[in-house]
């Protein structure tokens, strides 16, 4: 009497797998030069989308209202510094 083991149902490892030669498949197959050079373009043109809004005047000016903004906060707090380590103080700048 000879009796093999067998699982009762080999369809979960057949399908595990399966999953993993698709996955190693579909990973190799963007890795080919062929699926890269076909995906360049539509990213290549996103990228001179966002160029023609950097052109915006409106966008440059808000750009630069913030920049001034941010310098002079940088200043307010510097001299907060200084003043509140010179005086020695627990009164705030603000």
């Amino acid at each position: 009497m000879h009796s093999t083991s067998r699982s009762a149902s080999p369809l979960p490892l057949w399908l595990l797998v399966l999953a993993l030669v698709l996955s190693v498949g579909i990973n190799l197959y963007c890795l080919t030069p062929r699926y890269q050079s076909a995906s360049v373009p539509a990213s290549g043109q996103m990228v001179q989308e966002n160029e023609d809004d950097e052109d915006d005047n409106d966008n440059d000016r808000s750009w630069a209202a913030l920049t001034e903004e941010l310098r002079e906060t940088r200043q307010q707090l510097a001299a907060c510094q200084t003043n509140h380590l010179a005086t020695d103080s627990l009164s705030t700048c603000f």
